[in-house]
């Protein structure tokens, strides 16, 4: 430590926050996995051609087109599978705003004591 220049120093925040370089990604990763339960919406188990599929995506050498390729299998789904070893949720569609995540419940979930919009904070 005797021998380091130092760094120009950091921020300590009072609560946590969204990096502004990676919302994007968050928002990607939030469409792919069920809100309720966290499950990977892209297979259905117990599916022949999804576990062909698992096979070929983790055969994919490129982060980044495994991740695409993910992503686009997941686009379709807006309900988490019960017979596959899901909690049967409805997923919510989320936007990204300026260092927050907004969410949009869908009706079936919607619960009527609170509001069908809502802000996803990262706590």
């Amino acid at each position: 430590m005797d021998g380091c220049p130092g760094h120009f120093g950091h921020i300590v925040l009072n609560s946590p926050v969204y990096h502004g370089g990676l919302l994007t990604y968050v928002c990607k990763f939030l469409k792919m996995v069920c809100f309720n339960c966290s499950k990977l919406l892209a297979f259905k188990e117990g599916d022949g051609k999804a576990d062909e599929e698992k096979q070929e995506i983790l055969k994919i050498k490129s982060r980044k087109l495994r991740f695409t390729k993910l992503l686009k299998m997941s686009e379709g789904h807006h309900l988490c599978d019960s017979q596959s070893g899901g909690c049967g949720y409805k997923q919510p569609k989320y936007r990204k705003g300026s260092l927050k995540i907004d969410i949009e419940y869908r009706d079936e979930n919607f619960d009527q004591t609170r509001d069908r919009k809502e802000t996803l904070w990262p706590q």
